[in-house]
């Protein structure tokens, strides 16, 4: 496959937590159709808390909300958290559940490592910063990108679903 070029896109580096979070709640807090997002880790800490509090407010405002985490790199989140959200009408989804019973399959090491975010089908961050706020301080980036090739990272991550 050849990458093809895409004009018209606006793209903007975000380096670290200090950057990243506040303009992903920012657009969380501003959807107006669905948010879809995907995350290896998703941590019960005071930036998760933050992120699953503005998810139950988009969907209670009726955005269609997905949640997709990995079932060993957020294995840790609490039921109640899970299901909080779930009542608030947030679709949450689970990659490989993870199970206490370790297993050699070959399958158990596939994990969900992406960490996309898309907005209303105009808005989308991809990077390596996780829901966690340790990752506040950690140099990691995310890219902010918006205009046409947005439709492009949607796409993908409704096959993902």
């Amino acid at each position: 496959m050849r990458p093809v070029w895409i004009k018209g896109n606006q793209v903007d580096l975000l380096e670290s937590g200090q950057e990243f979070f506040p303009s992903l709640l920012n657009e969380i807090e501003n959807a107006q159709t669905e948010i879809i997002l995907f995350t290896y880790i998703f941590k019960n800490d005071r930036i998760g808390t933050e992120v699953g509090k503005r998810l139950k407010s988009a969907a209670l405002r009726n955005v269609a909300v997905t949640l997709v985490i990995d079932g060993f790199g957020s294995g840790n989140l609490p039921v109640n958290f899970i299901e909080d959200l779930r009542n608030s009408k947030v679709q949450i989804l689970v990659f490989r559940a993870f199970h206490r019973i370790f297993s050699l399959r070959k399958l158990f090491f596939r994990r969900l490592h992406q960490k996309i975010v898309v907005i209303d089908q105009k808005i989308a961050f991809v990077g390596g910063i996780n829901i966690d706020g340790d990752q506040y301080e950690q140099l990691d980036y995310a890219l902010r990108v918006s205009g046409p090739v947005v439709i492009k990272i949607y796409k993908f991550a409704k096959l993902l679903i």
